[in-house]
Formats: structure tokens, C-alpha cells, sequence
């Protein structure tokens, strides 16, 4: 039997049902723009304009002066950056991008790990994780972000959370055995003797829908790596 094509109405429908009864939640740059100002969209344009013409090449160089130009008729960086076409470009602008998010991430990581800056969504979400249901360990996050900001704050405060990496210093992309390490066992007295329980940890279940300054593809395969 052919199984049906997947298309955006299936699609939506089945995520509405598995998050009808499920607390799911969504943050981006706002709570890191909270954290630095930096993060956000404006002094991207401005770190992107001062590095980007520096390292092109003439049909680069080309293709950059349309974004420039769709920016100037809408002032819209991030609508203007759809007239890249050339994949050449479109990469030394994603790793130019990377670069400028990752020297704010590290200024800001052991602030927020040692608790003298706070990432302001952090007290809601540990509310939100002690409060769910015993019949439902997990909440539900997703964010576009790439920065790392939630993952030191949901540490500092001691919040579990599984990104679906698993293993030592690089770990693996495997959502089974990374969920096995939210769980814990629980000795339990059943008549004269101890019965031995596995139960799960109240976690956040971190869905970063465009990646990470911590993830990498190596190989084609994806990998996550804390260094």
C-alpha cells in the first residue's frame, strides 16, 4: 500500500494533533536581544556590510550590490538577503553570520553560567517544566535561534534539556538514546522487596528548527560538538 504524499495541509494537521493535549513552546532573537542588542538583525547588516566586501569575488561582489539594493528600496535586511541566488556567496554570508553570533555567544556564556547576566525567559520555563504533568514529562521548545543562550541559562538554573545528541565530545544526531539520558532510576517497595523503576527526568525537549553554533556536518552526518 503507497503511503499518501505528504503535503503542507497533512502535514499541519498531524502536528496540531500530537500538540493538541501538549504544552509546546516557541522563542527567537528577541529574548537574546534582551541578553545583547548585537544579536539582532541590525548590527548583522552592519557587521555583514563592513566584512562581506572584503572577501568577494567580482560576480560576488555583483550579486552583493542587489542585496544592497532590494535593502535600500525596503529597508528590510532580512527580505533583502533573499536575492542571493549564488550558493558560493550564500555560504561565506552564513559563515560570516556565524562568526559575528559566536563572539557575542562567548562574552555572554559564562556571564549567564555563572548568573550575573540572566536570559530572561529562563524563570518561566523552569515554572513550566516543574509543573508539568506526571503522565507527561516533557516540554515541548522550539526556537530558531543559534545562539546557545538557552542552553547556558536552562544550566545555570538546572533545567534537564535534550537537543537529540547523544555521546562524549562529539555526540551523535539520535533523539532515542539522547532521551535516555533524561531518565533515572527510581527504587520502589513493592510488598518486602525493592523494585527497581526507570522514570523519566521533567525535561525540555529543544528542537533548534535551524541549527546551532554547536552543530556541524561532518561527513554528512550531523554532529554537535561542546567545545
Amino acid at each position: 500500500m503507497n503511503k499518501p504524499i505528504l503535503t503542507q495541509d497533512i502535514a499541519y494537521k498531524a502536528l496540531q494533533e500530537f500538540f493538541d493535549k501538549k504544552p509546546f513552546i516557541v522563542f527567537g532573537t528577541g529574548t537574546s536581544c534582551t541578553v545583547d542588542t548585537d544579536f539582532g538583525m541590525g548590527a548583522l547588516e552592519k557587521y555583514l556590510k563592513d566584512k562581506l566586501p572584503i572577501c568577494l569575488n567580482e560576480a560576488q561582489q555583483t550579486e552583493w550590490k542587489g542585496v544592497l539594493g532590494a535593502l535600500a528600496a525596503n529597508n528590510d535586511f532580512e527580505a533583502a538577503l533573499d536575492a542571493v541566488k549564488d550558493q558560493s556567496l550564500l555560504k561565506i554570508i552564513i559563515d560570516k553570520t556565524a562568526t559575528h553570533i559566536a563572539y557575542i555567544d562567548q562574552k555572554k556564556s559564562l556571564e549567564i553560567l555563572n548568573g550575573t547576566t540572566t536570559w530572561p525567559a529562563v524563570e518561566i520555563f523552569k515554572r513550566l517544566v516543574e509543573r508539568l504533568p506526571e503522565t507527561d514529562r516533557t516540554l515541548h521548545v522550539a526556537t530558531p535561534n543559534y545562539d546557545l543562550l538557552a542552553e547556558y541559562a536552562f544550566t545555570h538554573a538546572n533545567i534537564p534539556y535534550c537537543t537529540g545528541y547523544w555521546g562524549g565530545f562529539i555526540r551523535k544526531l539520535d533523539w532515542k538514546q539522547a532521551e535516555r539520558q533524561m531518565t533515572y532510576i527510581e527504587q520502589v517497595s513493592v510488598g518486602k522487596r525493592l523494585q527497581s523503576y526507570t522514570r523519566y527526568k521533567k525535561y525540555i525537549r529543544l528542537y533548534k528548527v535551524h541549527g546551532s553554533l554547536n552543530t556541524f556536518n561532518i561527513n554528512n552526518e550531523f554532529v554537535e560538538s561542546n567545545a
